[in-house]
């Protein structure tokens, strides 16, 4: 799989028609066909529906569900390239969960820019099992991860944690102290936050129940709940309280609730002194959030 045959890909996908592509890629239409034919055979499935005397393109099902893939394989590409136009000592390139990136290790690295202007970041949103992979490849600096694994190569410190509470729509009834069977666990909003909660909600509400949806996409989060006041959710305080204000909705401690969220640094040995800096910028941030309990105290001096 080569640069040239996913841009071919994603140039038809664009354009609608082969002889369009090819003209924006400033090649003939043999050679783009070639390049696609390359792809598929790689794959081991076609991308496109060929139809003789016809000049739009039509995608197969592998071909549409392919578009995401291969844009996500060109933005990856994209960052790779960029990583060596950087001086090593000035460019830090990490990932974190979703929820972590919406809600504190962004603003955590608009003020770090702010007060390191050399400094060029690379930020990636991935799942913690993912990234494990990138950062013992050599590919992360670190990873913000909310769940272990066992890997002798990758080192897991605990930094913080945070309590569960739940975020209620205006339409739910609710009461401080409230039960998890209380609740109707078809206007549920589901989030996999981490194992812990996952073994949790499966005692309460089944291994079979998946609540009304299950996502992990905040901004997302954010409009459900704003549409539709009946749904419900339970998250990390942190997230919490801000998916709460954006969308008028209650902010309520269970009674039973999940244990504390930890969030952990995975990191392959040794860190850049720019990974080192920013760790420590994070955690004089995180200390300042009210309920979050510190574990990694060393970082902030």
């Amino acid at each position: 799989m080569t640069v040239s045959e996913i841009d071919a890909f994603l140039a038809v996908v664009r354009y609608g028609s082969m002889a369009e592509a090819a003209r924006r890629l400033y090649t003939s239409q043999p050679t783009l066909s070639r390049r696609l034919h390359s792809l598929e055979e790689e794959l081991g499935y076609a991308l496109l529906l060929r139809n003789k005397g016809v000049r739009t393109v039509e995608l197969t099902r592998q071909g549409e569900k392919f578009i995401q893939i291969a844009e996500n394989w060109k933005h990856l590409w994209d960052d790779m390239q960029k990583i060596n136009s950087y001086p090593e000592d000035y460019l830090l390139h990490f990932s974190a969960v979703n929820s972590l990136v919406s809600y504190i290790i962004y603003p955590a690295v608009h003020t770090f820019l702010n007060e390191n202007p050399h400094v060029h970041v690379v930020l990636e949103s991935q799942h913690s099992y993912t990234s494990y992979t990138r950062v013992q490849e050599g590919l992360l600096d670190g990873a913000f991860v909310c769940n272990t694994i066992y890997n002798r190569s990758i080192q897991a410190l605990p930094l913080w944690s945070e309590p569960m509470c739940l975020v209620a729509g205006a339409g739910v009834p609710a009461w401080p102290e409230m039960l998890p069977n209380d609740l109707d666990s078809r206007h549920e909003i589901r989030v996999p936050w981490n194992n812990e909660f996952d073994e949790w909600h499966d005692y309460w509400f089944g291994t079979k129940d998946p609540g009304r949806v299950i996502i992990d996409q905040m901004p997302a989060v954010e409009h459900l709940l704003r549409k539709d006041p009946t749904l419900w959710m339970v998250a990390p305080v942190s997230a919490a309280k801000q998916i709460a204000e954006s969308s008028n909705a209650q902010l309520i401690s269970l009674a039973s609730h999940p244990e504390r969220r930890i969030f952990y640094i995975a990191k392959n040995g040794y860190s850049s002194e720019v990974m080192e800096q920013f760790l420590r910028h994070l955690m004089g941030i995180i200390s300042k959030i009210d309920e979050i309990s510190i574990i990694a105290d060393g970082l902030m001096r």
